[in-house]
């Protein structure tokens, strides 16, 4: 229902008959006030009624807003309002909203923010919302039902859902915040669970619109483990046998080319055999399978060939080490070659150090013996399951992550039945790939010095804000994020780009790595709210590619940190890495993708177009490192479908075919 206020001013704006309204000043600030002349448009209006609301001057801020909201009623980012000019947010709904919010009309609140938020979704119209909500709860007598949580680890990804009789406003994963904007009755949360060994939990907590707290433990047990296996004495030609066990269940047993046959034994162990013929090849090879697909594999001790001494040129080829590696190796592998193999120990099958791999997930393969008896063997502290109590020799494998990129340091230590230990050690490295590297992810100009507020006291908040999403991103390391330092020379080559064109550019100019979007910050504060906005502009369109915003009270310096995190983590979530393959062949310079409307990719985003070559095998230990990757082409999304996207070339590559690789920048 409109105020009699509302009306006033709406003809005062048609016929000027009625007295501007005061100019209030607080805080040595003016509130009420316009860019430029009022003019009694729309949009006057509304830049007056947000300006009243900043101030805190409800009364006022609701007679301009009403006046807005009755000659345009629709929430919407860049509104034109004549010509070619737009303003960059029109939110009357909102705003009126937060207006009833605070003058304590509480059901008009809700009702006008869930239609802002249904017409132009905004972290500040969900926060305020959280709030008139919490405010209904409590109006009507509280509540103190704590949310409803169950959970299930399937296949390798949490499936939670949790429930409430009123709504569920936030949501942690083992501590760490899962992002929810407006407050819901039922809040579905999906994730992939992190490989790690051995059992442990997973805490998921919620809580509710009054602040009623649930916490639940997700029991998480996951087998990364291969079969354990321990030979009897071996001799060639004739019957290889020996005992394999894992608590999944072993699927089966090779040696060399047959399928060993196997018994259940009464302690849940198999004995298995194999007959070899009398022209079997040393080394002879081994494999077991457990039920869940974990592999062990290696050689059959007493089977294998002196380590042979490969020369530098051989490590070269192989793609992934330097010569100050290639030195260290050869001299290591020279005096591990002197050691028999049947000798008392544990080492890594497949681990050198300075071994460095192209992929997140590798298998580590350990072989132990001890005349004693082995009584137990761990991998960086955590106990390997299934090892067979009191065998002499035992085969052995798990699978282990790679989190980020460098060195990662792996650790193996068996115990014996005498209570002696013995222990091996490797530092690994995880390499990036052809597409991983630095200057493959997107090259964001944050720029900094267009964040703004009202105020002394906002200036400085949004210099602070700047900073920390600055921080933020660049520790989120998705993205390529240029210099502050740079920014100058950036922008000084954008814009000869645009008038002569790459090639006609100074070699000086051609140093500088050009930014693939600005990202324009913008922080608001009404009351104890503060609003960030972060708004990514293409540089060769100048199109929105996104709009990520946060809103929450930040009564300290910690309360903006953390929004600043919450904004990076919703900017990088607008740039999914979405990953498909080539559906047809490129011609006149463009090509089809299976990445498409699922994917949450859109029109103007960069990819990649690559190859795998074949596996890169370690010269001397035999594991597999990873896949070269080739870049082929590079490109850009131009239309996004259901079923597929199409990719523009940056360059004629008529060489992309079908099946070739395809992901986000």
């Amino acid at each position: 229902m409109r105020r009699s206020t509302a009306l006033l001013c709406l003809l005062a704006a048609g016929c000027g008959t009625v007295p501007a309204p005061p100019v209030h000043t607080r805080g040595g600030q003016e509130f009420g006030v316009t860019d430029g002349t009022f003019r009694g448009r729309w949009w006057n209006h509304y830049e007056r009624g947000r300006s009243y609301l900043d101030g805190g001057f409800y009364e006022e801020a609701e007679a301009d807003l009403d006046v807005a909201f009755g000659l345009r009623a629709q929430d919407q980012r860049w509104a034109r309002t004549y010509g070619l000019h737009f303003i960059p947010e029109y939110f009357p709904n909102r705003e009126l909203g937060i207006t009833y919010f605070h003058q304590g009309r509480l059901e008009e609140a809700a009702e006008r923010l869930e239609t802002s938020l249904a017409q132009e979704h905004s972290a500040l119209a969900a926060h305020y919302l959280n709030e008139t909500r919490a405010a209904l709860v409590q109006q009507a007598g509280g509540d103190e039902s704590p949310p409803d949580v169950t959970a299930v680890i399937d296949g390798g990804t949490l499936r939670a859902e949790i429930r409430d009789n009123t709504y569920v406003r936030r949501a942690t994963i083992d501590g760490v915040p899962y992002p929810i904007d407006a407050a819901q009755p039922t809040i579905a949360v999906t994730l992939p669970v992190p490989l790690r060994a051995g059992s442990h939990v997973i805490r998921i907590g919620a809580e509710d619109i009054a602040g009623n707290l649930t916490e639940i433990e997700v029991a998480n047990a996951q087998d990364l483990d291969g079969p354990a296996i321990s030979f009897d004495a071996v001799s060639l030609p004739g019957e290889i046998s020996g005992v394999v066990y894992d608590p999944s269940g072993v699927a089966e047993v090779r040696v060399g080319d047959a399928l060993a046959a196997a018994d259940a034994m009464p302690d849940g162990t198999l004995r298995f055999n194999a007959v070899l013929s009398t022209d079997a090849t040393t080394p002879l090879s081994f494999s077991t399978r457990d039920a869940l697909g974990n592999v062990t594999e290696g050689v059959v001790p007493g089977t294998g060939a002196t380590v042979p001494v490969r020369t530098a040129h051989a490590f070269r080829i192989a793609g992934l080490m330097d010569d100050t590696w290639v030195a260290r190796q050869l001299d290591h592998i020279a005096q591990a070659a002197s050691v028999p193999a049947s000798g008392d120990g544990i080492r890594f099958a497949n681990l050198a150090d300075g071994q460095r791999y192209l992929m997140d997930e590798v298998v580590v393969s350990i072989e132990a013996a001890d005349a004693d008896g082995i009584a137990g063997i761990t991998l960086d502290g955590q106990p390997l399951d299934g090892i067979l109590p009191g065998a002499r020799n035992v085969h052995v494998s798990r699978r282990i992550r790679l989190e980020g990129m460098g060195e990662h340091r792996v650790a193996a230590v068996m115990t014996d039945g005498a209570g002696h230990a013995a222990e091996t050690q490797a530092a690994i490295l995880r390499a990036p790939t052809a597409i991983e590297l630095p200057e493959e992810r997107m090259r964001v100009a944050l720029l900094g010095n267009l964040w703004e507020g009202a105020g002394p006291q906002l200036e400085n908040e949004a210099e602070f804000a700047a900073e920390e999403v600055s921080r933020a991103i660049f520790q989120r390391q998705r993205f390529d994020l240029l210099s502050r330092d740079a920014l100058p020379r950036v922008l000084e080559e954008q814009e000869l780009r645009a008038v002569l064109g790459s090639r006609d550019l100074e070699p000086g100019l051609r140093q500088v790595v050009p930014a693939d979007m600005f990202a324009v910050g913008k922080v608001r504060r009404t009351g104890d709210v503060i609003e960030i906005v972060l708004q990514a502009v293409s540089t060769e369109t100048s199109s929105i590619l996104a709009y990520a915003d946060v809103a929450g009270r930040a009564a300290t310096l910690d309360d903006l940190r953390e929004l600043a995190r919450d904004l990076a983590l919703r900017f990088e979530q607008e740039f999914p890495r979405a990953s498909g393959t080539v559906a047809q062949a490129a011609s006149a310079g463009a090509c089809f993708t299976t990445i498409a409307e699922a994917d949450r990719v859109r029109p103007e985003l960069p990819c990649l177009i690559y190859r795998y070559g074949d596996p890169i095998l370690h010269p001397e230990t035999g594991a597999v490192l990873g896949r070269p990757t080739e870049v082929i082409a590079r490109g850009t999304l131009t239309e996004v479908r259901a079923q597929l996207s199409r990719i523009a070339l940056d360059a004629p590559a008529e060489g992309v075919q079908v099946g070739d690789h395809v992901a986000m920048r």
